[in-house]
């Protein structure tokens, strides 16, 4: 739950770096204090990594996996995943929750009903629903297309816009200096219209907002071997296809500050 930010030699640490253009969240602040941010290509923290970041076993990770995150998590970004989703084993769920931040509330209920249906699938060996989606970029914005089985009892699909003027590509719902943290309301709506093109097939585009941008998945409601429901989402995908900075490159170059 809420930790995304694996494969961290891979590129999400300094994915976090280029979306906050070239700054840390102010989440960062004890260890920005420490000077870490200066030491993610020093040989001894790469092998830190190799102990310590489960992506460099994850051939090990045999066992299915839910992934439970927020969209407006001060710590671990919507695209955190990017970088190492694809790599990781099957069997693997996600669950993204709007409009939260890194305690995940208002949604422990939300949480609790899906994991319990997650577990008893597991432990009793009942089949999971197929869930399974691609996404990429349109000439005018982007999609994700969505293929289910079965089809879910519900399906909602979620956008949100980063605030206008923000030169970060910044989907958290707090930001600050490290000292004063203020509200940074991206909030997430449901303004887009599903394409059911039948037998749990799903389609969804959305346009691209100029000067900003902006994410939007898809989520999914079936009913759990309990009744509990089980919920389960689609990656974040982010348009345009773009950053606001390069990513960094040495010790001087991800110092940054806290934002």
């Amino acid at each position: 739950m809420v930790f995304s930010m694996i494969n961290m030699d891979g590129g999400t640490i300094i994915n976090h770096n280029r979306n906050m253009d070239n700054d840390w969240s102010f989440a960062f602040k004890p260890y920005y204090r420490e000077n870490l941010t200066q030491e993610f290509f020093n040989p001894k923290t790469l092998r830190v990594w190799e102990v310590e970041d489960m992506y460099h076993y994850r051939e090990r990770l045999t066992l299915p996996i839910l992934e439970i995150v927020s969209s407006g998590d001060e710590f671990f970004l919507v695209d955190d995943n990017y970088n190492w989703w694809n790599d990781i084993p099957e069997p693997k769920y996600l669950l993204m929750l709007a409009n939260s931040e890194h305690s995940m509330a208002p949604h422990y209920i939300k949480i609790y009903e899906s994991a319990v249906s997650f577990v008893i699938h597991v432990f009793d060996n009942i089949p999971f629903p197929s869930v399974s989606w691609t996404m990429g970029e349109t000439p005018t914005g982007g999609f994700i297309h969505l293929e289910t089985s079965p089809p879910p009892l519900d399906l909602l699909v979620y956008d949100a816009v980063t605030l206008e003027n923000d030169t970060r590509r910044d989907f958290r719902l707090a930001s600050g200096d490290g000292e004063l943290v203020e509200l940074h309301p991206v909030v997430w709506r449901q303004n887009l219209t599903i394409s059911d093109r039948g037998n749990g097939v799903y389609h969804v585009e959305a346009e691209r907002v100029e000067g900003e941008w902006r994410g939007f998945f898809l989520q999914g409601e079936w009913e759990g071997p309990t009744g509990y429901r089980m919920l389960l989402t689609t990656q974040v995908n982010i348009i345009p296809y773009t950053y606001p900075a390069e990513p960094c490159f040495d010790a001087s170059s991800c110092w940054g500050t806290l934002v």
